[in-house]
């Protein structure tokens, strides 16, 4: 009878505990929880082979000037993120606000540069300006 009892007891303490470990979690309907998922994995996976983040093109520009650059991006309405001289996808984002607000079709810094006033120029050997096809 005493057998009986504490295989019962263990059977009625375990049922739950199994029970829980094979429930699993419905999908999610709200749309903000996946967006909120997606961005982490998109996230996550901008870390390259040594698990430092990846950095964005810098086209040739100083860091003063690139701090200038983000300043005049702020000014104009657009977002490049704290001016901080240091070439971010920020500041990427930025560059390419500029370039939609102000129509701008070649993919040459520089003419964001001189649509934003600012008074230098990227380096003519940039990765920017050699792919630049539109404006020669």
């Amino acid at each position: 009878m005493f057998r009986k009892l504490t295989a019962l007891a263990c059977t009625l303490a375990l049922v739950p505990a199994l029970a829980l470990a094979q429930q699993t979690t419905p999908p999610t309907t709200d749309t903000s929880k996946k967006m909120d998922t997606t961005s982490r994995v998109t996230q996550d996976t901008s870390y390259g082979k040594l698990g430092t983040p990846m950095q964005a093109h810098n086209p040739g520009l100083t860091m003063s000037q690139v701090k200038q650059l983000q300043q005049a991006i702020n000014s104009s309405g657009c977002d490049a993120g704290t001016a901080d001289g240091m070439w971010s996808a920020k500041t990427e984002q930025g560059v390419q606000c500029v370039r939609t607000q102000k129509n701008i079709q070649s993919n040459d810094i520089n003419d964001v540069l001189k649509a934003l006033n600012l008074s230098f120029t990227a380096k003519s050997d940039s990765a920017d300006a050699k792919h630049d096809t539109t404006s020669r």
